[in-house]
């Protein structure tokens, strides 16, 4: 009887011991998915500004890389008992507002794809870029003015792009000050 119990204590060791490893790969893997991600942006950056030669390969490159990092990938880097991995810097926000994170990644992963898709047009006109536009942050801008993710063009879905990325990093990861 007391050798089952000291077996049933290592079999449950054992098994705590072998899914910490495993969420701590998981954090490993989500964590360069998001340097990957956050490089993707870094490279367009100059060239949603105009600082450099508009390069659509680039647009596309870094676009895919998003999206390919985002959505349900992105949802599935942050199963339930993995952000409470020591270098973690995901809240615990992630695990309470489920759905509120689940839906900032298909929205990532939505923009992404139109990112990719407007990568050929190149960027719009001054004005049209990636700047936010006061009213349709608040709330207040009129219908016409809303952003139309099907006409918009490269540099306007890279803002949006960046706004995704900036409201789930400010809500659901752990500010590196």
């Amino acid at each position: 009887m007391r050798f089952m119990a000291i077996a049933g204590a290592v079999a449950a060791l054992t098994a705590t011991m072998a899914l910490a490893q495993d969420f701590e790969a998981l954090v490993d893997e989500r964590q360069q998915g998001m340097k990957d991600m956050g490089s993707a942006m870094k490279a367009m950056g100059p060239i949603m500004k105009g600082e450099t030669a508009y390069d659509a390969a680039a647009v596309h490159e870094a676009a895919q890389t998003i999206a390919s990092h985002s959505g349900e990938t992105l949802v599935n880097w942050f199963p339930e008992g993995s952000i409470d991995v020591a270098d973690s810097d995901a809240k615990p926000e992630i695990r309470d507002r489920h759905e509120e994170f689940a839906a900032l990644a298909r929205q990532l992963h939505d923009y992404a794809l139109a990112l990719d898709a407007a990568a050929d047009a190149g960027l719009g006109a001054p004005g049209e870029g990636g700047e936010a536009d006061l009213g349709a942050l608040l709330g207040t801008a009129p219908a016409e003015d809303a952003f139309d993710i099907e006409t918009a063009s490269a540099d306007a879905i890279y803002g949006e792009v960046g706004k995704t990325c900036g409201t789930c990093h400010k809500t659901f990861r752990v500010d590196d000050d």
